[in-house]
């Protein structure tokens, strides 16, 4: 699979991280992705879960079939705290009907309402992506 920073034009990470944020946070779900294996299903979820002083971003994906592929979690805030600009990425493996945990960032209690997320989920023959809020 090509590299993080090839996959990503430039413009459109920094568009993404520029954005003003506001908005209150809720779960975003992706709905099922077209691929190119008839019957596939991939979804993926970034949760908010606050926790005292602070909010947990939770990255999770699920798949009917058995998949192997890379992903990138964005996530930004903008807050009287100041900016936050996280990426991560890695490899990830999702068994058949099961729900796995991809990522997990933390982030000060003053991102609420004040974040934007995006994770992007990428394999052979595929791709799909939800954000939060």
């Amino acid at each position: 699979m090509p590299g993080i920073a090839s996959t990503i034009p430039r413009s459109a990470s920094l568009a993404f991280l520029s954005l003003a944020f506001g908005v209150t946070a809720i779960p975003a779900r992706s709905a099922p992705l077209r691929t190119t294996e008839p019957g596939m299903s991939v979804s993926c979820d970034i949760r908010a879960e606050p926790v005292p002083g602070f909010v947990r971003l939770r990255a999770v994906a699920r798949s009917e079939n058995a998949l192997r592929g890379e992903y990138r979690l964005f996530a930004s805030k903008r807050s009287e705290t100041g900016t936050t600009q996280n990426v991560q990425s890695g490899a990830f493996f999702l068994t058949p009907g099961a729900e796995e945990t991809l990522s997990i960032l933390t982030l000060d209690q003053s991102a609420r309402g004040h974040y934007e997320a995006r994770l992007i989920l990428e394999w052979e023959g595929g791709r799909t992506s939800c954000q939060s809020p």
